[in-house]
This record gives structure tokens, C-alpha cells and sequence, in this order.
């Protein structure tokens, strides 16, 4: 008995009405019935896009994005492909629709009003995006029809391109008739290709390949480790080095012990301690000799382990007479043990299990990290106030620079805006800001005002939070106590590492100072180089255009150094790609003048001749008009001339009609040398090649030949005309 009239049903109330209503009213599609049966395409699919609707709405008001969460990237592609091919609605609808939900939910939830136009803004992206993907898409759709018939159908069109490049690379790999996509070859599909653990499932599920998605889990937060730590710290077999539990965690907060002092000086207090674990080459020892690589725990530490971004801290511990182990890395081993792993090698003497060791990290690669890791807060707080929407994507910083990776939305992040971003975060600089750093708890994080969050991330119980005054980050990074002590900020890189993705690179502190610099002796020298430029225009046909086009090649590659001002560079590099114009034009009105000259000369030469005979050498690559140049001779002389432009060699042959014969044509004339070089020949459209005939070019042709063939040609019409 089909019930569905009469059974009350969510999907009937106000909540979700509005929205069916909206979607009937944009489509054009029949009202919904509240029909469940499998049947209905059109019930179902207003329930799923109203239903996805809300979900997005309410997930991307809370900072939920989808490119960093699949769940919601799927709910999304979903609800796209749902309005699309069940309502013909191609763009806009879902952001109509977000408009139904905060009416509807924005009374009780605040945040949907309050960031409803970044909702707006990343639906609008998305569907451009979407668009993008589908049209990419339906090329590898093809590919994947022509290549892997029996799979096609079971893939979407939106998952075309990573599936067929995943399939590939299976082919590939799997060449010895193996039939499982094990942890290696899994992790490479989610690296190379996309792919998440879901989409392997599928991916092993059409292909009748075993997979075992608990290993693959493993295996990628093996290899995550492997990427962090050194080779000091692994076995030949790559397996992370353990200590046993009954070694404690490290205790890690003398980290955070630091003070400024009133000169703006940073002072580290050295920290003694008691080495509780010695390991070489994955194997644990209870003694390193000199010269020996290998891992160091301590009881305690002031070292700072890679995490947030930040690198590790280097440095060196002292141990009983005189021995020093020399760090160059530090990392924690687990995140289950605590263990924090100092790497590196002994320096001196030996050390021993149990032996007091004082540490003393390097101060100054410290407070670089620290005045790089602050100004990633600046400029993430600068990029929240410039741009409609973004959000940390992954950051990477070190005591020379600091990386930077964020999502862009529907705006063009170009010159201006980075030029706008450093003044900015010069600003912030400038005003002499005190860093706050607070310890509490993550359920408080919601509570607190212009907080960023990372999209996704889940916060330990107690967080650090970082407070610049304009935003508070969670971060667990070492950072100065004033935004003075930046000192100086600039950017030198920026590139797009995926749509709708930036990445950053700047520098801060005596390093900006320095690509200023470097920025401002470019900038006069190539401001002051415009008036060299004008005058070897002038004086090109002497041979000075090589000169010059080299020196702005130079010029081009001074201002491509990686700690070039990114603005300044851009700016520069418009300044020399106008001079090469410049040097370009007059280059060729300088070659035309030349060629023009050469032909003059060459017609008095020839005047008494009945015929005329010439190869004009053109210098650089430019071209001139062998039509041009036939007609400056007189038309009753037969004519062949021959040009070169950089390496092309051609020709043209003209014959008045009335010394045409059967022997003797333009024709015939010009294939004396077409034939030898193995060009061809023909007329003008709508021309007798009797008359007028061009040789095609033909190139790498050497000059004593070209010589030869001057000879052969003037020999050919000799004859001819009885000479």
C-alpha cells in the first residue's frame, strides 16, 4: 500500500518548502509531489537539492571548504550535477537557494547571516569550477571509452580525468599480472593522481583488484613521517625508531622560555638536563662515539620540534668533558610516545645514556623562524581583510623565508594586490603590535572574535592561540613578543599551484631589507638603461642590437633571483619587454632601409645589364618583401633575386612576357637553383609562373652555396639571351 500521501514527512513542513518552491519557480519543473517511489527522478531530486542545499549553506558558513573536505566536496558535486541534469539549471541555483536557508535557520544560527556573501562567493567559484571539470572531463571521457571500454560506464564524468590517469598508471605498475593496489601504489594514487581512500575503493572495485584500505592508512602516515624526518632518523628498511615506553614523553615547554629585552634583543636560557635515550642508524646504543650520526633524547628540552610549519631548531648540547653533540634537526618521533628527536651527529668526545647535557639551540636561527612565523600570521590576517574570502591552505616556515599557500575566490590576485598586501602587513609592522600568546581550551575557540581557524583541523584539548590584535590563530609555533622585530617584509614569489590556489614565498627582517636593495640598484640601472636603449636603436645597423638585447637578457635574469621583490620584478620585466619591443622596430625599420639600400646599389651595378641578378642578405631574423624589392628594377629586365632572413633562404624570378620562350621562363630560370636545393617552385595566385614564379623557403642553406647557385642562375640566363 503506498502510503506516501498520507504519512507526515519532513520534507512537507517549512523547512524545506521554501525551497521547493524557489527551485519549481527557477527550473520550470512540475511542483513537488511528495512522491518517494524510485520512479520519480523530479521528487527525489528536489529532496536531495534542497536537502544538499542546507547542508552546504550551514558547512560553509562554518569555514568548512570543500576542496579540503571530500564529504562535503561530494555533497556539493552532488547537488551540481543534481541541478543540472534533473532541473536544467546550470549555474547559480545552489546560491539561490542559500538564501532560503538563512531566511529559514539564520534567527537561531548568527553565523549564517554574518557570512552568508562568503557562501555566496565560494557557491559562485564552484560552479565555475564545476563547469571547468566537466568540459575536462569529457575529453577523458573519451579517452576512457576508447581505452578502458569496460570501465567507462562506471565512471562519472566530473571523476573522468583522475580516474583515467589512475587506471594508467595501475597499467603501468601493476605489469606483472599482480592483483592488488597495495599501500605504495595507493599512496602514489592519492599523491600523483587525486585520488582519495573512497575513490580507490571504486577504482579497485571496477577493476577486480584487491584492496586493502587499512593498510593504505598506515602507509600514509608512515610516509608522512618519512618525509618529516631525516635519514639519520630511519632504519635502511625506513622504519621509525622507537625508544620504549618506559622512557616518559618529552617535556617540551622551556620552548616557549624566552624574553625581550628592552633593546628588542631575544635572550634563550640554556637548559640542562639528562640524556635518556641514544639511537645509530635505527639500532639504540647506550653511547655515541665522534663522528657518529645519530638521534639524542633528553629527559627535557628548549628545542623547538617541527610542527605548525615551523622547522625544527638547531644547535648543540654539551655533555661531561667537553663532548658536544651538534643538532641539525629536531622532530617529534609520535605523536603516541612525545619523544622529541634530536638528530644529528657528535662533534666531540662521546657521549653516554644518563650523562647531564646542557642545550643551547642557535639563537639566531631561532628568532628568524620566530620573526618568519609571526609574519605568516600578519599576512594571513592581512589576506582575510583584502580578500572576500580565504583560507590557510599549508605554510612552510624556515629561518631564510616564509611559504605560504591560500585559496583565492573569483578575485584576481595580481601585482596590485600583492603590492597591496605588503603595505598592509608593513603596516601592521609599523603600528608596534604586542604578540599575545594564550593557552586554553579548543571548545573556547568559537567563542572568541575574528578567529581563523583551519578549515577541517581538529585541535587538541588545549591550543595555543596567537593574537595580532586584528585576528587569533591557534597556533602551537614560537613567535616574537612585537610586530616591530619583523623589521621588514617582502614578497619574491608567487605562483598558482592549483585553481583557486596561491602560493606566497616572502622574506623578513635583514633578508627583505636586502631584496629591496637589490630591488632598488635593478630599478636604476634598468630606469637609467632607456636612454642606452634609445641610442643603440639608432645605431643598430653598426651592430649594436646584439648588444643590447643580450644586456636586457641579462637584465631578465637578475630580476628572476629568488629573493627578487616579486612587484618590483613584474614592474621591471614590463620595462625590458618594452625595450626589446622598442630595439625590435627599429631593428626592422633599420633592416628595411638596408635591404632597400642594398638593392639601390645593386641596380646601379647592374644597370648596363640586360637582366638582374641579386642575393640580398638580410642581418637578424626580419623580413623583406621580395615583391618589394622586384619592382624597384625595371620591368623590362628579366629578374631573379634570392633573399635570406635568419636561416631561410628563398627566391622569386620575374620575365617579361615577351622574352618568355619554351626554354626560357621565370620558372625555368628559378628551378635552376630550386632543383639543386630541393625546393619548389611555383606562381602567385591567380600569376603565370612563366612570368612570375616564387621558390618556397628552405633553410640551413650555407653561403657558399648560395654563391654557387648565383653563378649557376647568371649562367643559365646568359645563355638564354645570347650573351
Amino acid at each position: 500500500m503506498d502510503t506516501s500521501s498520507t504519512t507526515p514527512s519532513l520534507y512537507t513542513t517549512d523547512v524545506f518548502s521554501p525551497l521547493f518552491s524557489h527551485i519549481t519557480s527557477v527550473s520550470g519543473k512540475d511542483a513537488y509531489t511528495g512522491d518517494f517511489s524510485s520512479t520519480n527522478t523530479t521528487d527525489w531530486g528536489y529532496r536531495v537539492l534542497a536537502d544538499h542545499a542546507r547542508m552546504l549553506t550551514v558547512c560553509l558558513a562554518d569555514g568548512v571548504f570543500p576542496d579540503q573536505n571530500h564529504k562535503l566536496r561530494n555533497v556539493l558535486r552532488r547537488a551540481q550535477k543534481v541541478s543540472r541534469e534533473v532541473f536544467g539549471v546550470e549555474k547559480g541555483l545552489l546560491g539561490e537557494l542559500s538564501y532560503q536557508v538563512v531566511e529559514t535557520l539564520g534567527e537561531h544560527h548568527t553565523e549564517l547571516v554574518r557570512n552568508h556573501h562568503k557562501v555566496l562567493t565560494l557557491l559562485e567559484f564552484e560552479d565555475d569550477n564545476f563547469k571547468k571539470i566537466l568540459e575536462k572531463g569529457e575529453k577523458f571521457r573519451r579517452k576512457l571509452e576508447d581505452e578502458f571500454p569496460k570501465f567507462a560506464a562506471s565512471i562519472e564524468t566530473q571523476e573522468a580525468f583522475n580516474f583515467y590517469e589512475s587506471l594508467k598508471c595501475i597499467e603501468k605498475e601493476l605489469v606483472d599480472g599482480t592483483k592488488t593496489i597495495d599501500g605504495a601504489l595507493a599512496y602514489k594514487l592519492y599523491e600523483s593522481h587525486g585520488m582519495q581512500k573512497q575513490d580507490i575503493s571504486k577504482l579497485a572495485e571496477i577493476s577486480h583488484l584487491d584492496f586493502d584500505s587499512g593498510k593504505f592508512i598506515k602507509y600514509f602516515e608512515k610516509q608522512k613521517l618519512t618525509s618529516k624526518l631525516s635519514t639519520a632518523l630511519l632504519q635502511n628498511n625506513s622504519e621509525e625508531i622507537t625508544f620504549g615506553e618506559e622512557i616518559p614523553r618529552t617535556e617540551d615547554h622551556h620552548k616557549y622560555e624566552y624574553i625581550r629585552s628592552s633593546s628588542a634583543r631575544y635572550e634563550f636560557p640554556k637548559l640542562k638536563t639528562k640524556v635518556v635515550g641514544l639511537n645509530s642508524e635505527g639500532i639504540g646504543s647506550s653511547s655515541l662515539k665522534r663522528g657518529v650520526k645519530g638521534v639524542l633524547l633528553t629527559s627535557e628540552t628548549n628545542f623547538y620540534c617541527e610542527a605548525g610549519g615551523q622547522v625544527g631548531d638547531v644547535g648543540s648540547m654539551v655533555g661531561p668533558g667537553g663532548s658536544v653533540f651538534r643538532v641539525e634537526d629536531t622532530q617529534k618521533l609520535s605523536s603516541k610516545s612525545g619523544h622529541i628527536a634530536h638528530i644529528g651527529f657528535v662533534e666531540h668526545g662521546e657521549l653516554f645514556v644518563n650523562d647531564e647535557v646542557e642545550l643551547e639551540i642557535d639563537e639566531e636561527h631561532r628568532v628568524n623562524c620566530m620573526r618568519n612565523h609571526t609574519a605568516t600570521h600578519l599576512l594571513n590576517s592581512v589576506l582575510h581583510d583584502v580578500l572576500p574570502l580565504t583560507c590557510q591552505r599549508s605554510s612552510y616556515v624556515s629561518s631564510d623565508y616564509l611559504k605560504f599557500d591560500f585559496s583565492v575566490f573569483n578575485v584576481d590576485f595580481d601585482n596590485e594586490m600583492v603590492k597591496r598586501v605588503e603595505e598592509e602587513v608593513m603596516k601592521l609592522i609599523d603600528k608596534e603590535i604586542d604578540i599575545g600568546r594564550e593557552i586554553l581550551s579548543s571548545d573556547n575557540l568559537s567563542n572568541i572574535e575574528n578567529i581563523i581557524t583551519l578549515p577541517g583541523e581538529v585541535y587538541p584539548r588545549e591550543i595555543s592561540v596567537i593574537d595580532t590584535s586584528k585576528h587569533v590563530e591557534p597556533c602551537c609555533g614560537t613567535h616574537l613578543h612585537n610586530t616591530k622585530d619583523v623589521g621588514n617584509f617582502v614578497v619574491v614569489s608567487l605562483k598558482s599551484t592549483a585553481t583557486g590556489i596561491k602560493s606566497i614565498k616572502c622574506c623578513t627582517g635583514d633578508k627583505a631589507m636586502e631584496a629591496r636593495q637589490l630591488g632598488v640598484e635593478a630599478l636604476e640601472e634598468i630606469l637609467n638603461f632607456q636612454s642606452t636603449v634609445e641610442h643603440f636603436c639608432d645605431e643598430i645597423y653598426a651592430g649594436k642590437m646584439n648588444e643590447i638585447l643580450q644586456k636586457i637578457e641579462q637584465m631578465q635574469q637578475r630580476i628572476s633571483h629568488p629573493n627578487f621583490p616579486y612587484t618590483v620584478s613584474v614592474d621591471l620585466n614590463s620595462v625590458l619587454e618594452r625595450y626589446k619591443r622598442q630595439v625590435k622596430v627599429s631593428q626592422r625599420a633599420v633592416q628595411k632601409g638596408a635591404a632597400s639600400d642594398q638593392m639601390k646599389v645593386a641596380i646601379a651595378e647592374q644597370a648596363e645589364n640586360p637582366y638582374f641578378c641579386h642575393y640580398l642578405s638580410l642581418p637578424g631574423s626580419e623580413k623583406f618583401s621580395l615583391t618589394k624589392a622586384v619592382k624597384m628594377v625595371a620591368k623590362e629586365k628579366p629578374t631573379i633575386i634570392f633573399s635570406k632572413d635568419g636561416r631561410e633562404l628563398k627566391g622569386k624570378a620575374v620575365v617579361p612576357k615577351e622574352l618568355v620562350s619554351d626554354t626560357f621562363s621565370a620558372k625555368s630560370w628559378l628551378d635552376v637553383a630550386a632543383c639543386s636545393l630541393g625546393a619548389k617552385t611555383s606562381a602567385p595566385r591567380g600569376q603565370n609562373s612563366s612570368i612570375n614564379c616564387n621558390m618556397a623557403g628552405i633553410i640551413n642553406i650555407e653561403e657558399d652555396v648560395i654563391m654557387d647557385l648565383m653563378q649557376d642562375v647568371k649562367l643559365f640566363v646568359e645563355k638564354e639571351l645570347e650573351l
